[in-house]
Formats: structure tokens, C-alpha cells, sequence
């Protein structure tokens, strides 16, 4: 009774790993990567392995609860749907639609998630969630700067002579990458990593660069400043394809290369020597990071590192660029979800909550996250869900959030579903193969939507099996050449651009 599933995993990670699940007596004892897979090429980090035993872990929640005070006790599915249809249309007719907030989180970023979210425009459109907590900032940057965000495959890193690791920490956030770093110096070229802190990927740099917190648009300015003052701009990809220099010149203009650096916390040589790299000895990839992106004008920075590239002539070569993610839900209609039909909360989402009026929010229903444990300023968060009335968590755990839930639903984990999921660190789109069948009572959350749909007048736009919806999202990707079950082999490259801007052409 011995097999192995070919799957990938859906946890929040830019590796997005290919892995195979070996299965003894229907049970997953191990997960290990999948070699066929062209970016992960065999990998699984520790965490990915060691979720095997969180999945079988005796704290994992196998049946639904109903919290009686500060202690839960199991009740049936029927019970808690049940319940939670219930007090959904008693507060749609009592205070509208948006009394009710969905948050689904990143714990699992599969297409048929996405589902949650037509579920409820279909039930009248409740309060939802707008921007982001992790890189809406840097997304929304490159949008400006380039018309639309596209970074170049990881597989073209093959052609960088130069990798600059900037904010980001491959070795423990994306190995894949650090991997990459490794086989760009083994060529002889340099890795940059320009950090506040001195992590881990350390380890990978030639060169070190560690700026104050938040000062990230200086280091950039000093760099340019540097070409600038050589006179070795690429002048022909300014003149064709860029607006603005001159007012972008003003400003560094205003500035002493002494001053830029003071500003970052910065030895002067080292920007020279950043310099160099972009100038000197191209190409030079970027590779930005998250962490950057938490700081109130963190767009500048980005964008001045845009800027930087452009100026060096890195943009739309081989080997060069400033790559900051991928679209995770290219591969899936997003029509599917009806998300056009919903108000929307920022994710400021404690203070959101508590200053929400006509409605107020009266319930919240969590999938996918742990709000409380994830977003910012938990304790406000925790004291926004204490003060809700009525509050629904799908999940494997009685973690912070789902302690405050007055239902809990168990929810599966990616071993025990199928479906498909995309990357932000990569274009590949991988199968999500069910390994084993649910442990205990253990649902879906498709399967969970399914059935409190069929509780409403609207059941009939939803009851479709998975593997038709599964047909839908997908239509963006399939065709003749590629279909359902051609995917569910393994992964499949999506036609993006191994070098995106080949061709100079800009949307903005």
C-alpha cells in the first residue's frame, strides 16, 4: 500500500517547490522534492518537511467546535452550517450585506480559494479586503514605473554576471534563489546583499551593505549619482524609452554623494563599488525583497532602484533587471469570484474593524489566516475580533485567531486536496494531487462553501464539482495543447517572458 503523489506546496513562500508525497497505509510519511520541477529541481526545505508531521499532529482540529465561553466542544457540520447561514441572513436583513467581513489569508493560495470570495458576492457582497500585507508596495511601484510589474524568469538568472540580494533573504525565505546566488559566484561574478540586518544570506555576499532601516532610496541615489557623474548613463535607452530624467538628475543633483550616503548609514566606497557592479560589469540582476516594503515611503525606494537599472542600461537585457514577483493568480480567472461586487477595508484591519459604521461589523468569517498572529499591531486585531459578535475560522488549529471564533471548521491541509497553485517567486503552475483523504471530519474549503451554499437562494451559481470550477479558473491557461489533467502531471511553465521589456516597450 505504497505510493507517491506528485503535488506541490501552497504555504506562503516564493519557492513554491515541486514535491513528491510518498504514502504508506494512506498516510503521508514523507515529503521530498520533486527533481522534474525546472526552478525548485528537487528541493524541500525542513519546514516543508516537517509539515508532514504537523499534519498528523494530535493538536490538528478534526471535527467542527462551538465555543461555550472559553472552552469548545465538538458539534456536526449541519449543526455549525447550520448556525452560521442562520445569522448570516439575520444580519443581511438587519444590517446589510456588509455587517459581514471576509479575510481570506495566504496559507494556502490554491484556485479554488478563490472561491470563498464568490461565495459571498454571490450572498449580497460583504465588506472585503483591499491592498496588501506583504508586497502591494513594491507591485504597485513597478506598475508605475514600468506599466505593468513583470520580473524576469529565475531562469535567466543563468545569464546575470551579478546578482544584487536587495532586502531579501533566500537562505531561509527562498532557497531556490540562494542556490541561484551560489552558481553565479562559482561563474565568477559577484552577489550583492543590501540588508539593515546581517542574515543569514550573508553567507552568499561578496559584498555586504547594510543601510539604516527605511533608507533604502539613498543607497540607490548615491549608486546613481556615482554614473551620473562618470557620464556613463546609457543615453540611448534614456532618450528612447524614458521620461523624466532630467527632473530625476535635479534631484540627485541636490545631494552630495557624502550626503546620500550619511543619509543610509553607508560607506561611501561601497557605493562605488555598488556602482561598478551596475555600470561596469553587466549585466547585474536585482532581486527585491519584502521587507522593504514596510516603510511609509517605501515606493520611493523602490522606485529609485527602478531608476537605477534603468540608468545602467539593466532593463530589458539578459541577465539584468529588477525583478520583485510573479502574479500567483495569472494562471485563474478572476472573474470566477464576482470580487468586482464588494465594498472594501483597508488592511489596517484592527482599527478598520473598531471604526467601522452603518454597519458596523457584526461578523467575520476567516479562512486561510491567522489575522490576529500575521497582521499588524495584533494586540488591536485581537481586541477587534473580541468585540464582534460572531466570528467563524476555517483552519487546522486553535491558533490566536481561530481562539476567538464562536465556530471553528476543520479545513485540510494541501496533502489532502486537489487543486492547482501559482508562484510569486516563479511562472510555474503547479498540481496540488490529493496524497491521502481527510483525516476525521476534515473539509475543504470549497467543499465547506459548497455545502453552506446549498442553505441559500443562490445555491444554484455555486454547485459545481471542483473539478468544473476547476475548468473555469483555469480558462486563462488551457487550450488544445494544455489541459485539466496534462496539468495535473506536474508543473507547467506559463508562457511569460524569460526577459520581460526585450523589446523596450513600456505600458506606461
Amino acid at each position: 500500500m505504497t505510493h507517491r503523489t506528485i503535488t506541490t506546496c501552497t504555504r506562503d513562500c516564493p519557492n513554491t517547490c515541486g514535491l513528491i508525497a510518498q504514502v504508506d497505509n494512506d498516510r503521508v510519511t514523507g515529503l521530498v522534492g520533486n527533481p522534474e520541477h525546472p526552478v525548485t529541481r528537487g528541493f524541500a526545505c525542513r519546514k516543508c518537511r516537517d509539515f508532514v508531521h504537523r499534519a498528523t499532529s494530535p493538536e490538528r482540529v478534526l471535527t467542527p467546535l462551538r465555543r461555550h465561553g472559553t472552552e469548545f466542544s465538538p458539534i456536526g457540520w449541519d449543526e455549525a452550517l447550520d448556525e452560521i447561514a442562520g445569522k448570516m441572513k439575520a444580519l443581511r436583513a438587519e444590517h446589510g450585506p456588509e455587517s459581514i467581513l471576509y479575510y481570506r489569508g495566504a496559507g494556502q493560495r490554491t484556485g479554488l480559494k478563490l472561491l470563498g470570495e464568490r461565495f459571498f458576492n454571490l450572498f449580497g457582497g460583504v465588506t472585503g479586503l483591499q491592498g496588501s500585507l506583504c508586497g502591494g508596495t513594491g507591485q504597485g511601484s513597478q506598475d508605475l514605473d514600468f506599466g505593468i510589474r513583470i520580473s524576469h524568469d529565475p531562469l535567466d538568472h543563468a545569464n546575470s554576471r551579478n546578482l544584487i540580494l536587495w532586502g531579501r533573504n533566500p537562505v531561509v525565505t527562498n532557497p531556490s534563489l540562494a542556490r541561484t546566488a551560489r552558481e553565479v559566484r562559482r561563474r565568477g561574478g559577484k552577489v550583492v546583499l543590501i540588508d539593515p540586518v546581517a542574515s543569514e544570506s550573508r553567507a552568499l555576499a561578496d559584498l555586504f551593505i547594510q543601510p539604516a532601516p527605511g533608507s533604502d532610496a539613498f543607497v540607490a541615489l548615491a549608486a546613481a549619482k556615482l554614473i551620473l557623474q562618470q557620464g556613463s548613463e546609457d543615453r540611448g535607452f534614456i532618450a528612447r524609452h524614458s521620461e523624466g530624467f532630467e527632473e530625476f538628475r535635479k534631484i540627485v543633483g541636490r545631494f552630495s554623494l557624502e550626503e546620500l550616503c550619511r543619509r543610509c548609514d553607508v560607506p561611501t566606497d561601497q557605493a562605488h563599488a555598488l556602482a561598478a557592479l551596475f555600470n561596469e560589469a553587466q549585466p547585474t540582476a536585482v532581486t527585491l525583497g519584502w521587507g522593504m516594503h514596510r516603510y511609509l515611503h517605501a515606493h520611493l525606494a523602490i522606485r529609485a532602484i527602478d531608476a537605477l537599472a534603468a540608468l545602467s542600461g539593466n532593463i530589458g537585457v539578459a541577465g539584468g533587471g529588477v525583478s520583485q514577483g510573479f502574479e500567483e493568480y495569472a494562471p485563474f480567472d478572476w472573474d470566477c469570484t464576482g470580487d468586482h461586487l464588494h465594498p472594501e477595508l483597508l488592511p489596517r484591519i484592527g482599527a478598520e474593524i473598531l471604526a467601522a459604521r452603518d454597519p458596523g461589523i457584526e461578523m467575520i468569517f476567516v479562512t486561510a489566516g491567522n489575522p490576529i498572529g500575521s497582521a499588524a499591531n495584533s494586540a488591536l486585531v485581537k481586541k477587534a475580533f473580541e468585540k464582534t459578535p460572531f466570528v467563524v475560522v476555517a483552519g487546522l488549529f486553535l491558533d490566536d485567531t481561530a481562539r476567538e471564533a464562536d465556530i471553528f471548521l476543520p479545513s485540510t491541509t494541501f496533502m489532502e486536496e486537489d487543486d492547482f497553485v501559482g508562484s510569486y517567486g516563479h511562472n510555474c503552475l503547479g498540481p496540488v494531487n490529493r496524497a491521502v483523504d481527510p483525516p476525521g471530519e476534515c473539509r475543504t474549503d470549497f467543499d465547506i462553501f459548497a455545502a453552506l451554499a446549498r442553505r441559500f437562494a443562490f445555491a444554484d451559481q455555486f454547485d459545481l464539482p471542483a473539478d468544473q470550477w476547476q475548468q473555469r479558473l483555469l480558462a486563462p491557461t488551457l487550450c488544445d495543447q494544455v489541459t485539466l489533467e496534462a496539468l495535473r502531471q506536474g508543473p507547467y511553465r506559463l508562457p511569460a517572458p524569460m526577459v520581460p521589456y526585450a523589446d523596450h516597450r513600456f505600458d506606461t
